[in-house]
């Protein structure tokens, strides 16, 4: 493992502790020389498919991509001209012929030259909120239905802030099995994810309990610097019904504005939108080889 100083990281998926958890330390730093103040940083994971290797995120980890980081205290913005050699080095230290994918961090806007080498853009959306000091200004998102929803759960159900992840693994992998499901990633390997964001104040489990006790839904927060991110969530289907995973997001939402963080529900779906979640473009990069390529284009014309 290539050790990056805290500062170059732009999410908490850039993170060493992140990275060390996700992948028992078997990832790289490819870093480039310093161009208009700056240097590129970008955090590698080689994994095998299929016996071969590729390039792609880890588990749990929602986006990566490339980052600049100032080097030295003075300085301007980087020039386009900068960032664009900046990105053409990094793509150099790529390995060669190693198919690629990642999901770039929304941040990332230096594109131009991976289209240029051949990689393949593709663009999906998350969804965010921006951040608010004043959970009321939050609130006020909600659309009315929404609010009646979380008010009426409230009545029903506890919410509980927890770093037991043990107990939240637990419950996750409960309710997976009773679905006939398998869970990914592995519960020890969520486990060590989990731990190392509570360990490093970056990570928190929230619960949604019955008057007895009894947890009926719960979810996952982590957070860097400027976002508080959605990882994970469960639920007892026939004991949470529809208001337990709304009041948690709610109760996630008031977190984050407590923290004073914009939230990321991570993808888009229309459950987001009843709260007031923006649209927020990022983008899938990726290379693989041509037989690769033919063969999915084989597959579409015969589906």
């Amino acid at each position: 493992m290539s050790v990056a100083t805290e500062h170059s990281a732009s999410s908490v998926f850039h993170e060493n502790w992140w990275l060390d958890a996700a992948t028992g330390g078997s990832w790289t730093l490819l870093e480039t020389g310093v161009q208009g103040g700056y240097t590129a940083r970008l955090p590698l994971v080689l994994s095998s498919s299929f016996g071969r290797p590729v390039i792609k995120l880890p588990p749990l980890t929602r986006t990566l991509g490339p980052v600049l980081v100032r080097s030295d205290r003075g300085g301007a913005a980087p020039t386009a001209r900068a960032r664009n050699g900046l990105m053409e080095e990094l793509i150099g230290k790529l390995p060669p012929g190693v198919p690629f994918a990642l999901t770039f961090d929304p941040s990332v806007r230096d594109l131009h030259p991976f289209a240029a080498h051949g990689f393949h853009i593709e663009l999906e959306y998350t969804f965010r909120i921006a951040a608010q000091l004043d959970s009321n200004a939050v609130w006020k998102g909600l659309r009315d239905y929404t609010r009646t929803v979380v008010r009426r759960a409230g009545e029903r159900f506890l919410v509980e802030r927890s770093r037991d992840t043990a107990r939240f693994v637990r419950f996750y992998a409960e309710n997976v099995a009773r679905e006939g499901q398998t869970m990914k990633p592995r519960p020890a390997l969520m486990r060590r994810i989990l731990d190392a964001t509570v360990q490093n104040d970056a990570g928190i489990a929230m619960f949604c309990s019955d008057p007895a006790g009894v947890p009926v839904a719960a979810i996952f927060l982590v957070w860097d610097r400027s976002f508080c991110y959605y990882l994970l969530s469960t639920r007892h289907k026939e004991l949470a019904g529809k208001g337990g995973g709304s009041l948690l997001t709610w109760e996630a939402l008031k977190f984050a504005a407590e923290q004073g963080l914009g939230f990321d529900f991570d993808g888009a779906n229309h459950f987001v939108l009843q709260f007031g979640a923006e649209p927020t473009p990022r983008w899938i990069v990726s290379r693989i080889h041509n037989f690769e390529r033919a063969a999915k284009l084989v597959l579409a014309r015969l589906a």
